[in-house]
């Protein structure tokens, strides 16, 4: 009637998933605390808290898209070698 759960996962290189591997259901790693405890643990206003995007949204914030920092490239740097040829005669 129900799938067998028990069925053996692979990871990618297709070597079988260890036991225990992966977040176990129903785990979550948000937590719920009032803002009254906040406010005891931060020291002023100013303080910067790491949030939720989807918390954000939910919540009817608009977020700014994360900035993108370009990576200038390096000019290559010619590798010429001066060299000269020296013949020895018998």
């Amino acid at each position: 009637m129900f799938p067998d759960m028990s069925k053996e996962t692979k990871n990618k290189n297709g070597k079988p998933r260890k036991t225990g591997s992966g977040r176990t259901k129903g785990a979550t790693s948000l937590v719920r605390v009032s803002l009254g405890t906040l406010k005891q643990y931060l020291a002023s206003d100013n303080a910067v808290i790491p949030v939720g995007r989807v918390w954000l949204r939910d919540m009817g914030i608009e977020v700014a898209a994360p900035k993108v920092k370009k990576i200038k490239e390096e000019k290559e740097e010619s590798t010429k070698v001066e060299y000269s040829f020296t013949t020895f005669e018998n």
